[in-house]
């Protein structure tokens, strides 16, 4: 079973410092994550923090190294990383959600 942990992202840091425009942005923006992560049909891409299980990333790297499966010169690691993994894992690599706050 391939999976990516992905905790739902959610905008609030200085949120009551926010003009009130803002803070309703940031609170569509936490129902929108809140409700992509329980959602089973819905493509979902990790965004910026998640965790993988080293045998996915043995099996991204190829060859059982784990230490090729990241691209040190790609800024946008973590999708390129699930869409590299999404193919080496023949389609079966999933987004798992972590609903911790």
């Amino acid at each position: 079973n391939h999976l990516v942990w992905q905790p739902c992202m959610l905008p609030v840091c200085n949120f009551w410092e926010l003009p009130p425009c803002a803070r309703q942005m940031s609170i569509m923006i936490s129902a929108q994550e809140m409700l992509s992560g329980s959602g089973f049909m819905e493509l979902q891409l990790p965004l910026s923090t998640f965790g993988l299980a080293l045998v996915t990333l043995q099996r991204i790297g190829g060859a059982g190294s784990a230490a090729h499966a990241q691209d040190g010169d790609v800024v946008a690691g973590d999708h390129h990383l699930f869409i590299k993994g999404f193919f080496a894992t023949s389609g079966r690599l999933r987004v798992q959600p972590v609903f911790l706050p």
